[in-house]
């Protein structure tokens, strides 16, 4: 009798995946080492242990293609194969095909065809490495079918682009999917998830405009457009879609990922594939070289962790919120009058529960190594296809940080990574001519900083080029067409943010940034972060992100307006203090102050909030907030102090409300609204000289 091993399904796919990383980053090491015997006895002993598991879960095709890996792996091992250049492409050509295998095995799709790769690994056993032809390990792809979008509705940049003709290789369409509300639609939001969960049940949503907290917020009118990856025929999805109520219209049309790229407003160089560069008899096309000690055992042959469904944690922390909010209540009954001894208990309850809730807390917390892990193939790859010979540096990867936070800090690394590649990095022969090292440097850093985590990604390229990015913000209408003024590098920073902006309609070697910077800014001031730019022309150019450590429970200024308590998070205030009344002025119909020689605009707290102004008497209490550079002044009616908060969301409530990013329940079991720091500064010092 056939053994049902569908309950541990899970389990394989986790542990199969943990295999495939450390293939990878072992791979990436006998690069670097490639007479190091530990190394391959790690690859050795991952892909024997990943073909096992196939086995036993009755996935024959994984399994004896791994077995056809492993017979490599052992040739290395022995000393009858060397690990050249050609080979370790071909080994990374093996472990992309064995996990495009593991995930079409896991959906239960048909197999793709991999005969050519199997004969190719085949020629390598038998013949020990020679008469390798690089043609032979290519896989057949699916032919395209025509199609056209609607450009106006969703641009795509050069990683959306790969990800597409990626997924058209396994058999997937692109899917533009334009959709309009019903007018007087309410709860649009649920509309929007319910259009979303639909459509995650036949394919992968790889975009959408507006943003999904945009989506989520309600920050839109009746319309939105996304990018759907599917296998499902486009009536099938049209139909799908129109069976949700409040559905006005649905258009779907197939994304040509060529024809995108011949269109798009902008030019967008297409990223070669190693299989179409030219060979190299060097080993200067071999690119990246990670700095590291020897890599010790990765851990994943050990049991040392155990596996939570990522839904319980979230249920504990709930309930270690909840018991953090008791906590504050009984708390509050001490200050009232007690005895000792109930006053030695509430203090011994009061730690009892701090350490679970900084427990429960760590619990959310996982290694940037997650994120970091799949840098250095991402750099050797893209190093390779720009013929760039490049030193990736990663440093602190073992800080931690909130598991939510993690997996949404990905994809703006990457953008980041691409543009030091595509845009900041010389070719070999310039950086010779200017004198530098013909290796380029990548560093990615991580570490802590108080309550926050610092991320660095930094390069020794050529910085920002100023006066391209001036010349292109004179022809967007950026800047006015006489500016004649001498345009900073502050200026271009800023500049580089502004949405869609890009340099690239040059097709040159030297380019200024900006592909991407506005969507890395809006998902890192989504995770309530911040980031920052350092540039020297002609030496490189450091980008910081600054994130919380948590986005579940934080630490807040507690202040009262209108006999209202909010809360505003602490990082954000950089100071109180008391102002006489005489020193307030106007300027451009803005009360101002100026603090240590600095013009800052005060607003009253209630007024912003739409109460009417309060009476302040002739001292005001202000509190002074920072977020992307500005400071403001809010008057308050008064100051309670700093908190720890648990954060509670509104959005399913009320929706997106203006200036409230959430709420939190206090001690006495009051509700106090969490204000938006970057909602309350911004706009607000524009009329200020």
């Amino acid at each position: 009798m056939k053994m049902d091993t569908s309950e541990f399904k899970d389990v394989f796919e986790a542990e199969a995946r943990d295999y495939l990383q450390a293939l990878n980053q072992d791979l990436l090491q006998l690069e670097n080492n490639p007479d190091d015997s530990s190394v391959l006895n790690e690859m050795f002993r991952a892909a024997h242990s990943l073909k096992g598991m196939s086995s036993t879960m009755g996935y024959q095709e994984l399994a004896d293609f791994t077995h056809q890996m492993e017979s490599v792996l052992d040739l290395l091992r022995v000393g009858e194969l060397t690990a050249t250049e050609e080979i370790n492409n071909i080994l990374f050509k093996t472990i992309d095909i064995l996990e495009l295998l593991l995930n079409k095995t896991l959906l239960n799709q048909e197999l793709p065809d991999i005969s050519h790769m199997v004969n190719q690994l085949n020629v390598i056993i038998k013949n020990k490495g020679k008469y390798i032809d690089q043609t032979d390990i290519e896989i057949s792809a699916p032919s395209s079918q025509s199609g056209q979008s609607n450009l106006a509705t969703i641009s795509l940049d050069e990683y959306d682009l790969e990800t597409i003709a990626q997924a058209r290789i396994e058999s997937f369409d692109a899917l533009e999917i334009y959709i309009r509300l019903r007018p007087k639609t309410l709860l649009k939001s649920v509309r929007v998830y319910t259009v979303f969960q639909a459509l995650e049940q036949v394919g992968t949503i790889i975009k959408c405009k507006p943003s999904a907290e945009e989506l989520e917020n309600e920050r839109f009118d009746r319309d939105f457009a996304l990018i759907l990856l599917t296998q499902e025929d486009k009536s099938i999805i049209e139909k799908l879609i129109n069976n949700i109520s409040e559905i006005e219209s649905v258009i779907v049309s197939e994304i040509n990922p060529e024809h995108k790229k011949e269109t798009e407003g902008r030019i967008v160089k297409p990223l070669e594939t190693r299989e179409n560069l030219p060979k190299s008899t060097t080993a200067a096309s071999s690119a990246v070289k990670q700095r590291t000690t020897p890599l010790q055992s990765k851990g994943v042959f050990a049991d040392k962790f155990t596996r939570v469904e990522t839904e319980r944690l979230d249920n504990l922390i709930n309930l270690v919120g909840e018991l953090v909010i008791s906590k504050t209540q009984v708390m509050e009954i001490n200050t009232n009058g007690s005895t000792e001894h109930v006053k030695n208990a509430l203090v011994q309850l009061d730690r009892i529960t701090t350490e679970l809730q900084y427990a429960a807390m760590k619990l959310r917390m996982v290694p940037i190594k997650q994120v970091f892990g799949r840098f250095p193939r991402l750099v050797r790859d893209l190093a390779q296809a720009h013929n760039k010979d490049i030193n990736l540096e990663i440093i602190g990867e073992e800080t931690e940080l909130d598991r939510s936070l993690v997996n949404k800090i990905g994809d703006p690394l990457v953008h980041l990574i691409r543009n030091s590649i595509d845009h900041g990095i010389e070719t070999k022969e310039q950086r010779k001519s200017l004198g530098k090292p013909p290796q380029a440097t990548i560093r990615i850093s991580a570490y802590h900083e108080g309550s926050h985590v610092l991320i660095k990604v930094a390069d020794d390229g050529q910085g920002l080029d100023v006066e391209s990015i001036k010349r292109t913000a004179i022809e967007r209408g950026l800047l006015p067409s006489n500016y004649n003024a001498i345009f900073t590098v502050n200026e271009a920073i800023n500049m580089i943010f502004e949405p869609g902006f890009s340099t690239n309609d040059y097709v040159t070697d030297i380019s200024g940034r900006g592909v991407g910077m506005d969507i890395v800014k809006n998902i890192v001031e989504s995770l309530s972060g911040h980031i920052e730019i350092e540039s020297k022309t002609g030496q490189g150019l450091c980008v910081t992100i600054k994130l919380p450590l948590t986005l579940a429970i934080i630490k807040a200024l507690l202040v009262k307006c209108q006999n209202q308590t909010y809360a505003i998070p602490i990082q954000a205030v950089k100071e109180s203090l008391l102002v006489n009344s005489n020193q307030i002025k106007t300027v451009s119909q803005q009360q101002v102050i100026v603090l240590r020689n600095e013009v800052l605009p005060l607003i009253d707290l209630a007024e912003f909030l739409g109460f009417a102004p309060s009476s302040h008497g002739d001292v005001l209490s202000v509190i002074v907030i920072e977020s992307q550079g500005v400071k403001i002044g809010f008057i308050i009616d008064d100051l309670i102090g700093q908190q720890e908060i648990v954060i509670k969301s509104l959005t399913d409530v009320l929706g997106d409300v203006y200036g409230i990013s959430g709420a939190t329940v206090l001690g006495d079991g009051q509700v106090a609204l969490i204000l938006d720091h970057s909602i309350l500064t911004k706009g607000r010092s524009e009329s200020i000289g």
